[in-house]
């Protein structure tokens, strides 16, 4: 019996890359990699990927995005510094 699963994210050891069990027969183990490659694999050279291993998840209220200074306040200093056909052009 194989301690890998159909479905159980690896990594590889001595590489720098993982994938998903496809097959697992004795202690050969088929992984398809994220670039969609199939290779086989001793059992022995792979570990199970634990890393973004999730129990559940926590939905909480979104928080309002804080909103930048309005053109309101860009156009009230705008009138300081440029001519007043210049301001209706950007605002149109």
């Amino acid at each position: 019996m194989s301690k890998f699963q159909v479905g159980d994210r690896v990594l590889v050891l001595d590489d720098e890359f993982g994938g998903v069990v496809a097959s697992a027969k004795a202690e050969q183990i088929t992984i398809i990699t994220d670039d969609d490659i199939e290779i086989e694999y001793n059992e022995s050279e792979l570990i199970l990927d634990q890393r973004f291993k999730v129990d559940r998840v926590v939905v909480k209220e979104e928080v309002p995005i804080k909103k930048e200074k309005s053109d309101r306040f860009l156009v009230k200093n705008l009138k300081k510094y440029l001519p007043l056909r210049w301001i209706y052009t950007y605002i149109n």
